[in-house]
């Protein structure tokens, strides 16, 4: 499997992105359960737990998809007053989030919409405290730009959480892993979808070209962010990012 041949343009990316998410929106969730063994889950719980959303007053969680860091932030244990935004262009995805809390003790305190999180409102400078993406940046097509966005719209106190696919270590277990990525990730979302899809193709090729946590880190401090640092889990299969305004 050829990365590049799978990868669409920069230039195609945001409609690319867009449709394809439309399409498996329903079948998503499954597909995250059986590709990680249910441990994304754990993953957004920790993240979420390291933003301290207990003194936070306002959130926001870009590409949002189905809504899974929005509602674990919305947990009124943790923080039963904290207002929360979940955006994302997929209608599809927003439609899967919108099912999933309408009959929640949460749904009124988290505003769904439907943005493009390279130009958001200018309503929302300096307005959250919290901001979080969830495998989202690596489906950006301009992740400057993207952090940009993210710095202007927290304040001068705020958080910036990211969870979003790593580099595995130690090398050797690099080969398995890599594997795994090209060709069972594909199957299961075949089997899911009961077709093939080009998104099933698309998403582990993408995970292998993102940038190590270097060049991340280094994205993030030319925007501004400062105190950054970086967990990794299951081998670094998966990196949380925090970094502050």
């Amino acid at each position: 499997m050829k990365n590049i041949q799978i990868l669409p343009s920069k230039e195609d990316k945001e409609i690319f992105i867009k449709n394809n998410f439309d399409e498996i929106a329903k079948n998503y969730d499954k597909f995250n359960d059986l590709f990680t063994f249910g441990m994304h889950r754990a993953w957004k719980k920790t993240l979420i737990n390291m933003l301290h959303v207990e003194d936070a007053k306002n959130a926001i969680d870009l590409c949002c998809g189905s809504g899974d860091l929005a509602i674990l932030m919305g947990n009124p244990n943790l923080n039963k007053d904290l207002q929360i935004v979940a955006c994302d262009f997929s209608e599809g995805m927003l439609a899967v989030m919108e099912k999933r809390i309408r009959k929640s003790n949460i749904w009124n305190r988290i505003e769904i919409r439907k943005e493009n999180v390279l130009s958001l409102p200018s309503w929302y400078n300096n307005k959250f405290d919290i901001a979080t993406v969830g495998y989202g940046v690596r489906n950006v097509k301009d992740r400057i730009q993207f952090f940009k966005e993210v710095y202007r719209i927290l304040n001068d106190k705020g958080r910036f959480g990211i969870l979003e696919v790593g580099t595995i270590e130690p090398k050797w277990i690099r080969p398995f892993a890599h594997f795994f990525m090209k060709h069972i990730i594909p199957l299961i979302g075949y089997i899911l979808q009961g077709k093939k899809h080009k998104m099933y193709d698309y998403l582990p090729a993408s995970a292998l070209e993102f940038p190590p946590p270097e060049t991340i880190i280094n994205e993030l401090e030319s925007v501004g962010f400062k105190n950054i640092h970086y967990k990794r889990l299951f081998f670094g299969a998966s990196i949380i990012y925090i970094a502050y305004k």
